[in-house]
């Protein structure tokens, strides 16, 4: 006898756990500029904390592209080390 798969949620459905406390994707009501807003719960409260946490994935692939029929891949220490050298070095000007 072979189990008939689960049927596949719903938009609302799959919404509703993605969105719920303890799901990935958190919702929670904060203040923000004076208004009560809701925001991911768990996402990171600066852009420091962004890219610190791509520090952390190292060579994990970030962005896959079909570049004319080519894969081209950046990984989170392609986009960390495109940070770190910005702003560039401006031109001497004497």
């Amino acid at each position: 006898m072979t189990e008939q798969p689960a049927s596949p949620l719903t938009y609302e459905q799959a919404t509703a756990a993605l969105t719920a406390p303890g799901g990935f994707f958190e919702l929670a009501t904060e203040d923000v500029l004076g208004e009560p807003m809701q925001v991911f719960a768990n996402r990171p409260r600066s852009l420091r904390d962004l890219l610190a946490g791509a520090v952390e994935k190292g060579d994990a692939e970030y962005c896959v592209f079909d570049d004319a029929g080519e894969r081209r891949v950046l990984t989170f220490a392609d986009t960390t080390e495109q940070w770190r050298s910005w702003p560039p070095t401006a031109p001497s000007t004497s």
